[in-house]
């Protein structure tokens, strides 16, 4: 249990604490449905306006339309609330497709949501129970601490084991309303990548990992055995987790232990309004920002490179800062882990930045990527080697902002780089990038001068220690030669993944060597085929609009629209037949070139 000298002053007076809005959850009349997806619809055409505007306009003015269709997008997925908020902080870490003015502001997306009326709080808990409110709890707050778009949390005092506990309870209908919205998600994924949209995007792998999330945080039994695991493994790293009541814990009910402390969330908003006001609990409660920050670092390393058991979410409102630079972390729906081998290969990645070897970094990179296409690797070797050279130079030069020497910011900085290559990021490593731009949302006011590149090489060194340390413990005086032999095992390892690296660098050299005249020709005229297609789709969706819609304004594009007008006078089925005869060779084109392009792989290999 928190002991009672860690617990620090209040930062916000309970007064002042802004109290959440309840909303009866009412199923929606015909009217009120037709509303909803009529502002929906507007919203997107209005995207694509500016979509427009800012592919067609001068370019000074493009930077302006794309951070507004940014902000509508972001307006529009907090709208929808739910799965759309976690589609929306997924798609903000595909910097190798999307816009920078798009990913930034789509990282913002946070899970905040109106609250639901205790009656309904009281049932759910009641029916999991199986028993009275009064059985257990003789004090339940009916007003929420916290409310988000799968749940709400609510205070309360056990009976029998008298100690405030938080109760986190799953909305009503939830899982129905998550199972329709991701039934919406996998259409579109399945049309874009019809359609052949960003392929190296791999939507597929979007809609399972979407489906991931779905499955962690849909069932509070699994979160709580994720925190009794955190629970065990931050306790090496000082980090304090809250205990799991699982004899009051379900799937859409669970009871935990209280914290009392300053939620992240809170502190940044009291520095931006009264710093002095922050500086004064500061020494009140023996806090160093730059401490906190520091471990927040290190920790997140260890939880990734040691304990392969990493917190996916921790976001400012998921740490709680204690007195004496202490912290604690709460909701542990968002959990990662890896293989091993995955593991491996992304510790060596991290260890290579830190130690200043960026080739031999960048090797390891080229391991982390699904597949690699049929360029000079060296060429494209040699410009990510420049990219971090200048990122170190960058994090010893404090003047710079946050962004630019933050160890995200070269992240999302070589995957901008290696975009136009076609080369596809693994989703497993996006996961630990979000992660990290998550944590990043709080350094920024712990401590905004911080040196990543230092801070990391210390990681590196200190988890030796422990390596050490932990293989003397397990060998005794008599095992010298075998202490010897494990000590070179991290060393044989990595030249063989380097000796795979290299073997994978001269197998793309040699792929390039063996696609024949004839598998190129037919490869590039499968794709201007299917380029074509989509310039038609995009005529017939245009004259479909101004068909339906005449007094609809459509961006004036010269002789297109001339065109797409005089399509649009065509009789209604002929405009059907075409799109549907449209999509349905669209889809052929694409499955050829697909083909063609596993047939030069199989050659290459063989």
């Amino acid at each position: 249990m928190q002991k009672q000298e860690s617990i620090p002053t209040p930062l916000i007076d309970p007064g002042k604490i802004k109290k959440i809005t309840i909303v009866e959850e009412n199923k929606l009349s015909f009217l009120q449905s037709v509303r909803g997806k009529g502002r929906v619809f507007f919203a997107i055409s209005y995207i694509f306006y500016l979509h427009l505007r800012a592919k067609y306009s001068p370019e000074e003015k493009v930077p302006h339309y794309r951070f507004q269709k940014a902000l509508s997008i972001r307006a529009l997925l907090e709208q929808m609330g739910g799965l759309w908020i976690k589609v929306g902080q997924l798609l903000s870490l595909r910097a190798d497709v999307f816009s920078q003015e798009f990913c930034l502001e789509l990282s913002k997306l946070q899970d905040s949501s109106t609250g639901f009326p205790f009656h309904h709080v009281k049932k759910i808990v009641e029916e999991n129970l199986q028993s009275p409110i009064e059985r257990y709890f003789d004090y339940f707050e009916e007003s929420p601490l916290a409310a988000a778009s799968i749940g709400q949390v609510h205070l309360a005092h056990l009976k029998k084991e008298q100690k405030m506990v938080a109760i986190k309870i799953q909305r009503p209908n939830i899982e129905y309303k998550f199972k329709r919205d991701m039934a919406f998600v996998q259409r579109g994924a399945d049309f874009l990548r019809m359609i052949s949209f960003h392929p190296q995007f791999n939507w597929q792998e979007l809609v399972l990992e979407l489906k991931q999330i779905f499955i962690e945080e849909l069932d509070y039994r699994l979160e709580a055995t994720s925190m009794k695991r955190m629970k065990k493994t931050l306790k090496p790293h000082k980090i304090y987790v809250p205990s799991v009541y699982s004899q009051y814990s379900t799937q859409k009910v669970m009871v935990m232990e209280y914290i009392d402390g300053v939620q992240m969330s809170d502190y940044i908003k009291t520095l931006q309004i009264n710093p002095t006001k922050v500086d004064t609990w500061l020494k009140e409660n023996n806090v160093d920002p730059k401490k906190v920050a520091r471990h927040l670092i290190l920790s997140f390393n260890r939880q990734v490179y040691e304990d392969n058991l990493f917190h996916g979410d921790l976001h400012p409102g998921n740490i709680v800062l204690l007195r004496n630079s202490k912290i604690a972390f709460i909701d542990f729906g968002a959990m990662g882990s890896f293989e091993k081998g995955f593991r491996e290969k992304i510790l060596q990645y991290n260890k290579a930045i830190a130690e200043r070897n960026y080739a031999k970094g960048i090797d390891f990179y080229f391991m982390l990527v699904p597949s690699l296409p049929n360029i000079d690797l060296n060429k494209l070797k040699r410009k990510l080697v420049v990219v971090f050279r200048n990122w170190e130079l960058r994090t010893m030069t404090q003047e710079l902002s946050y962004k630019e020497r933050s160890f995200n910011g070269v992240t999302e900085e070589i995957t901008r780089l290696i975009a136009p290559y076609k080369i596809t990021v693994d989703w497993l490593f996006l996961r630990v990038t979000r992660s990290f731009s998550t944590i990043d949302a709080s350094i920024i006011y712990l401590h905004p001068k911080i040196n990543y590149l230092k801070l990391s090489r210390k990681y590196h060194i200190e988890r030796g220690k422990r390596v050490l340390k932990e293989q003397k413990k397990a060998l005794s005086s008599n095992t010298v030669k075998l202490r010897e032999d494990i000590q070179d095992i991290p060393g044989a390892i990595s030249e063989l993944l380097s000796f795979q690296v290299n073997g994978a660098q001269r197998g793309a050299k040699v792929f390039g060597m063996t696609i024949n005249k004839s598998s190129v020709f037919l490869g590039s005229l499968s794709k201007t085929v299917a380029l074509g297609l989509k310039i038609c789709f995009c005529f017939l969706i245009y004259s479909i609009l101004h068909k339906s819609y005449k007094d609809l304004p459509l961006y004036d594009l010269g002789w297109i629209s001339d065109f797409a007008r005089k399509l649009s006078q065509q009789p209604e089925d002929i405009l059907l037949l075409l799109f549907v005869a449209n999509i349905y060779f669209l889809n052929v084109a694409s499955v050829l070139v697909k083909n063609m392009t596993q047939e030069d792989v199989r050659k290459s290999v063989h």
